[in-house]
């Protein structure tokens, strides 16, 4: 009776509801919690979405204001330069910041040359030291591998003679000197192998250096950048003077300090015209490079006398050491045509 009965139940599957149920729990579990991360990872991401989406609108309203702006300036300059009373000292307010661009862009362009002249030649020492350096390292490894060469010859020889004089030695009666040879045969073979080993661990080590990279190159040191920043301060002093004896220099620090020509600046239109004439000659006299060299030279050592550094490892000089009232200059002082970011 229960071999039948049995049967019956498992036809009809009463003993599989147990494990089958437990085994679907499971899996809709699973598929519950993948659902939740997945909604979860989903939020995030929209979260993510909707703070980028935020930030560029409140880019855009940032450049919408910025774009607004400049619209109203350039149609107040479009105003001023309608008019007749208006339109020379705007001009003129505009070839004076010019002028100062011009400084700062000789000096950006002095730094540049002179950086680059410093390191084509700083560099190109660090090169050839290297160069050098690496030749005296092959040229002492070649060495220490010819006198392991000679020694692993030598003592392959001495293997080599020991081994034929073993062969030799033959009777009983050799018994005790065929034991002194393999004493002394083993020593040798051990030394023909340490030889081996040296010689190949040089030679090994002589490819690795014969092949070793360039070091990457530091850039310049601190003299040469000491040097470099005197020389653009130099530069600067120059710039300054020839502003300054044309009489714009003043002119040209207001203009930098305010964004809008204030009226009756500049006088009438004959006045703006003397004013525009000046500011050619003022702008040629910068670009222009003759004897530049050597009023470098002579600025130049008049400063040396005067550095002062805050520390051992600074590379510009103190300002307020440079502002002699007799040899020195303020520009490092006065920021003029914003050398300080310029400077080593």
């Amino acid at each position: 009776m229960r071999t039948p009965i049995s049967r019956t139940i498992r036809q009809l599957g009463f003993l599989r509801v147990g494990p089958t149920a437990a085994t679907n729990a499971v899996a809709e579990d699973e598929r519950v919690m993948r659902l939740f991360r997945n909604r979860a990872e989903l939020k995030k991401s929209y979260n993510q979405l909707c703070d980028q989406v935020q930030q560029l609108q409140d880019r855009l309203k940032q450049q919408e204001g910025v774009t607004a702006r400049a619209q109203e300036h350039l149609q107040a300059l479009q105003a001023r330069l309608a008019l007749a009373d208006t339109a020379y000292p705007t001009v003129v307010f505009y070839q004076l910041r010019d002028l100062w661009h011009v400084a700062h862009g000789l000096l950006e362009q002095h730094m540049r040359e002179l950086h680059q002249q410093r390191e084509a030649i700083e560099r190109g020492v660090f090169q050839r030291d290297f160069q050098q350096q690496r030749e005296l390292r092959v040229a002492a490894l070649d060495r220490g591998c010819q006198e392991l060469q000679v020694s692993a010859q030598t003592a392959a020889a001495l293997v080599q003679s020991l081994t034929q004089q073993i062969a030799r030695e033959r009777g009983w009666w050799r018994y005790l000197q065929r034991r002194l040879l393999r004493r002394q045969l083993q020593a040798a073979s051990l030394r023909d192998l340490q030889v081996a080993d040296a010689l190949q661990a040089a030679r090994n080590e002589r490819e690795l250096v014969a092949a070793e990279p360039e070091p990457h190159f530091p850039g310049l040191s601190l003299a040469m950048r000491r040097a470099v920043n005197v020389a653009v301060i130099a530069y600067a002093h120059v710039l300054h003077g020839r502003v300054e004896s044309s009489g714009l220099l003043d002119a040209v620090r207001r203009a930098m300090a305010i964004e809008e020509v204030p009226p009756g600046e500049y006088g009438d239109r004959a006045a703006c015209e003397l004013l525009m004439a000046q500011i050619q000659r003022t702008r040629w006299s910068l670009q222009q490079r003759l004897m530049l060299k050597d009023e470098l030279q002579q600025v130049t050592m008049g400063l040396r006398p005067l550095l002062r550094y805050a520390s051992d490892f600074s590379s510009i000089p103190d300002a307020a050491a440079l502002a002699d009232e007799t040899v020195g200059t303020r520009v490092l002082q006065d920021n003029a045509w914003e050398i300080s970011r310029l400077l080593l």
